[in-house]
């Protein structure tokens, strides 16, 4: 998942990294095809796919003055009105992250890069498994 984390992800503007979470959210894991690539984070989804029709409420608004304070944005005392005024901007313009949203996982697949990593996980775990113990 290094590609994904040291060249796909820094290579977006803006990046989607706040408290790293989505960038540590990354897994590999062998299946029954062969290896599955996820992130699991709730907000995975989101950042991938983009989000449409955005609806204004309180835990937006909570959530986005704890982001604009953990960013410089705001002091706490006018977190609410910065977070407001982000979130109104937001719904004006009707998307986050793009149209399409920042599809960091379509790339590694579209890009070739994905079929390279399933074998590569794959001869790791053979490897693995066929290494003395």
């Amino acid at each position: 998942m290094n590609e994904i984390i040291t060249f796909i992800i820094p290579s977006r503007t803006p990046q989607p990294v706040d408290r790293g979470l989505f960038r540590a959210g990354w897994k590999t894991m062998p299946d029954e095809w062969g290896c599955t690539v996820e992130n699991m984070e709730p907000h995975a989804v989101f950042i991938e796919e983009g989000v449409h029709n955005i609806k204004v409420g309180r835990a937006m608004i909570d959530a986005l003055a704890e982001w604009a304070i953990r960013k410089g944005l705001a002091t706490k005392e006018d977190a609410r009105s910065r977070a407001w005024a982000i979130a109104k901007s937001m719904e004006k313009r009707g998307h986050i992250f793009g149209v399409n949203g920042m599809g960091i996982l379509r790339e590694l697949v579209e890009g070739g890069k994905m079929q390279q990593f399933i074998d590569e996980e794959v001869k790791r775990e053979v490897e693995r498994e066929l290494t003395p113990k």
